[in-house]
Formats: C-alpha cells, structure tokens, sequence
C-alpha cells in the first residue's frame, strides 16, 4: 500500500478533528456540533415553506428529534463566536456619547440658524433636511438653479462665520488639542 493512501485519509481526519475541537470559543459537545448543520439546514427550508421562522417543535418534527436536542443544536450554532461584555458595553457608551453629540450639533444649528434670514433659513431647510435639489428649490422659490447655488453658499458662509466668531463678532478659540 503506498504511503499516500494510508497518509491522506489520517492527516485529513485529524485536520476535521482540530476544526471541530479546538476553533469554537466555547466547549459544545460533539452530539450537538454532529447535527448543527442539519438542524440549521431544517430550519431554513421550513422557513422558506412557511414564510417564516419555524418554531423548535416544528423543526424536530421534520427531523425526528426531540426538542431539547433541537434547542441545543441551535445553541452550539451560536456558540461557535463569542463577543466580550466589554465590547458590548463600550459600543452602547459610544452610542451613548453619540447621541448626546447630535442633540448638542442640533442645539448649535438651531441657535446659528435663527440669525439667518427667513428666506435663507427656508432654502437651507429644503435642501438639507428635506433633501430636494437646487433645481427642485428654484422652482419651488420662482428663481434660478444658479441663483439658488449662490444662496445656499453666502448662507452656508455667514453660519460658519457665526459658528467661529459667536453672534457678537468676536473670534472663538477653538479648545487646544494635546
């Protein structure tokens, strides 16, 4: 027998071993890892025929399985990745902080935008938050597209000029970075 036929089989056997023993985050036993697939596989196909999530019972009647064993196959499926609570925690301060940022740039906006013209607060109004095009608002205000352009820019300016230099003209440091 040449060496390859006995090699092949051995080394493919213990590289599925690794994969299945050593690569998951958390210990599963093998019952559940051995049917995971199929289990999964169940659950899709009755998905698609019922035009929704299937219940476990209804997946271990098409399987001829209990409902503990379906429950956990399922487990064993998300078991194979894990997230630390740290992340987790850490994403909902950053959400958090967020959050509060926009409630704080709105406040900003509003304040910047009340010393700006009617006029000019009606046409930034439709541009950004309603999200019509230049063209769109020169129809809607019975002027150009270019005219519109120029409105939008002079208006953009003077809030940028009040943004750094505070409604009493006087220049705002901005905080020193470290």
């Amino acid at each position: 027998m040449p060496f390859g036929a006995y090699a092949t089989p051995m080394i493919m056997g213990e590289l599925r071993r690794h994969f299945r023993d050593r690569t998951w985050a958390v210990h599963v036993p093998r019952g559940p890892k051995d049917i995971m697939a199929s289990v999964v596989s169940a659950r899709d196909s009755l998905a698609g025929e019922l035009g929704r999530s299937p219940r476990v019972p209804e997946i271990a009647t098409r399987m001829g399985l209990a409902t503990d064993t379906v429950i956990e196959a399922l487990e064993a499926n998300d078991a194979y990745f894990t997230r630390t609570l740290e992340s987790t925690g850490a994403h909902q301060q950053e959400a958090a902080e967020s959050a509060f940022d926009n409630v704080l740039d709105q406040q900003v906006l509003s304040s910047l935008l009340d010393h700006l013209a009617p006029r000019q607060r009606r046409i930034l109004h439709m541009r950004f938050f309603e999200g019509l095009t230049q063209m769109e608002i020169a129809t809607r205000i019975g002027t150009s597209q270019v005219h519109v352009g120029r409105l939008i820019a002079a208006s953009l300016a003077e809030l940028n000029r009040q943004a750094t230099e505070g409604a009493d003209g006087e220049r705002i440091e901005s905080p020193p970075t470290s």
